[in-house]
Parts: C-alpha cells; structure tokens; sequence
C-alpha cells in the first residue's frame, strides 16, 4: 500500500533496483501531499553539488 511511510521513502534522489507497484493507496494521501502535510522531496544538493541535470528533459 502506498501510505505516508511509503511516500516519505520515496522522498529521497536514487533509482530502486527493480520496478515496484502499489496495489492500494491510502485514503487522503493525495490530499495529504497536495495540502503539504507531507514534506516535499529533497532535490539535489544545489550548484557545485557535481549533479547534473538530465540532458533529456532541457
């Protein structure tokens, strides 16, 4: 189930080692996120952080 546990592990950059998906979610968890209950994700470090943005998506 996709609930705020779930949504806060997601929170941090990386790239899981295999696809996943959830079956269920939480009720309210959409309305949750939108009304910034949950924090939002921690983004890159900022500039000399040495992350490069994705030549794909300019």
């Amino acid at each position: 189930m996709l609930d705020e546990q779930a949504c806060r592990r997601l929170l941090h950059q990386g790239a899981p080692h295999k696809p996943y998906a959830y079956r269920s979610v939480q009720p309210g968890l959409f309305s949750d996120i939108v009304m910034l209950q949950l924090p939002p994700g921690y983004g890159s470090a900022g500039p000399g952080s040495g992350v490069q943005p994705n030549p794909y998506f300019p």
